[in-house]
């Protein structure tokens, strides 16, 4: 029976693959024999969720008078078929789950960042790791562990380096893992005692000898994770900036919404990530504590500055009407930009740009206030920035913030299914545009990557006329390559590829067959660290 059921699963894709690559429509009388030939076969040989999903197909066109159909629209419509086609080859779950909800709230898996240049013990913690539940991203190059670490803000940092240059990441990293409580694994193969004691002198909290007891890390990640967990909620405070923390924002919210009046603010400091490219993060973090500070000592006592995330603050302003905010916080922003502060680079000048809302005692969540006034905040960002602009409940819509998604794959079934799913991880707050190309010359050809904003590109490794390492390469070699974030798409046995994708220059990859629930983890994730 298999063999029969593989003929009929290839017969299907060859089709698919023909309709969704031309460009010219089709008629809805050939989608319909096409389907009614596949349910006849599907029910024979037993693939009942195929039999169901191309009757429920078949009964939708019949409601509908015969047109023909764009290849797009075909897309969509016939989504269900995509996914059991991959499914059967794949042998993965890749069903979207039941309410998924667009949004942009953290990942709840343990983040872990593996820094090895033993490559094949990168992989093979990275695959382990992730079978237990956490997400993990990994890099053979130091300069790029420390550039992962200020992105990402892991909760637990694994550490297997040559001596020089453990040291010289350790002291890159040492005061920003010693402020967020980060858990630090340095591991070997050396069990001398002074190895030991070198690691635990250069900030480690654990030595381990390789091969590593993966149970007992995970049981040790677990109660380091409670603690800190415990830890923040008992300061409800930003260990960097001195600003209150995200946990401080919710209760404090629910307090005083229920007063006389409260308007929120969104700020957003103008091109920081210029800050950490040119002078470095260390840089970076000062000014994220400098510009905390001059509002802190700016506000009413009853006000409070909270960290929402990076470069992000929001303000709250009890008994404030929206246009009275808007004063206040114009006045900080004139303020700030005429503001010269020190740091280890020098004194620096920077500006910022917010959106204001004015909560008027419903009951929607501070989900919904945040979102209103970071639409405000886009729209003055995309006005010039330096600029407060005021959200008006109920006539904002959401606008573009800027990210442009490439999913670059030469199998049709894959690129129609992933363009499907990506766009339910952006927040509704956010249109993304979401492109597919067949190959990546195709892509390279279209000036629409090489426009402003940020974007994500979802890479195959393995592609005819232009392997995708070599698209990868030529991104890099871009002036503002650091707008691209990229995640390679790669086969489990692909070492030599996926060792060439993380010395180019990937932030991630991900292996085939892979579950849509971990590729909706990670981009979830380079949502939340672009914010």
């Amino acid at each position: 029976m298999k063999k029969y059921r593989d003929a009929l699963m290839a017969n299907i894709q060859n089709q698919l693959e023909i309709w969704f690559d031309q460009e010219q429509p089709i008629p809805g009388e050939e989608i319909y024999r096409f389907l009614h030939a596949v349910k006849g076969t599907a029910g024979t040989i037993g693939l009942t969720a195929l039999y169901e999903a191309v009757t429920q197909l078949m009964n939708q066109l019949e409601e509908q008078e015969s047109r023909d159909w764009s290849p797009q629209e075909l897309r969509s419509f016939l989504m269900s078929m995509v996914t059991i086609t991959y499914e059967y080859h794949a042998n993965q779950d890749l069903i979207l789950p039941a309410g998924l909800s667009r949004g942009t709230e953290e990942s709840k898996q343990p983040l872990l960042l593996v820094v090895d240049n033993d490559v094949q013990m990168l992989m093979t913690l990275k695959e382990e790791l992730e079978k237990k539940g956490c997400l993990v991203i990994g890099t053979v190059n130091p300069d790029k562990a420390v550039s992962l670490y200020h992105d990402w803000k892991p909760d637990c940092l694994i550490l297997d380096l040559p001596q020089r240059e453990a040291r010289r990441v350790m002291n890159e990293l040492n005061e920003q893992i010693r402020k967020q409580l980060v858990w630090v694994i340095m591991t070997g193969c050396d069990e001398e005692r002074e190895r030991r004691l070198d690691a635990f002198r250069l900030g480690a909290d654990d030595y381990y000898v390789k091969p590593l007891d993966l149970e007992e890390l995970l049981i040790k990640l677990e109660i380091k994770l409670e603690r800190k967990k415990w830890f923040d909620n008992a300061l409800f405070l930003d260990e960097l900036t001195g600003a209150y923390n995200r946990k401080f924002m919710k209760t404090q919210f629910e307090k005083l919404c229920s007063g006389p009046g409260l308007a929120l603010a969104v700020l957003d400091l103008d091109n920081f990530k210029q800050v950490n490219d040119r002078y470095g993060h260390m840089v970076g973090d000062q000014t994220l504590h400098a510009f905390s500070e001059f509002i802190k000592c700016r506000l009413r006592r009853e006000d409070s500055i909270i960290r929402f995330g990076g470069e992000e603050f929001v303000l709250l302003l009890p008994e404030t009407r929206g246009e009275e905010a808007v004063g206040i916080v114009d006045r900080l922003r004139d303020e700030f930009a005429s503001h010269s502060f020190e740091t280890s680079a020098g004194e620096l000048t920077v500006s910022f740009s917010a959106g204001v809302v004015e909560h008027r005692g419903s009951k929607e969540p501070l989900k919904y206030w945040l979102g209103l006034a970071d639409q405000a905040l886009y729209r003055a960002k995309s006005l010039g920035k330096n600029r407060v602009e005021l959200a008006i409940p109920g006539s904002d819509k959401p606008v573009n913030a800027g990210w442009r998604v490439a999913i670059i794959d030469d199998d049709a079934i894959i690129r129609t299914m992933m363009a499907e799913y990506v766009s339910h991880f952006f927040p509704e707050s956010v249109q993304a545009e979401i492109r597919t190309f067949g190959n990546g010359e195709i892509f390279l050809a279209d000036d629409w990557h090489r426009q402003e904003g940020t974007y994500l590109l979802l890479l195959d490794g393995i592609m005819p006329r232009m392997d995708g390492l070599e698209v990868l390469q030529r991104v890099r070699a871009y002036s503002d390559s650091d707008k691209y974030n990229i995640i390679m798409l790669t086969g489990r046995k692909s070492e030599k590829d996926i060792v060439k994708a993380l010395q180019l220059g990937a932030d991630d990859y991900v292996t085939k067959p892979f579950g849509i629930q971990e590729l909706e983890a990670r981009v979830k994730r380079l949502i939340q660290r672009k914010k």
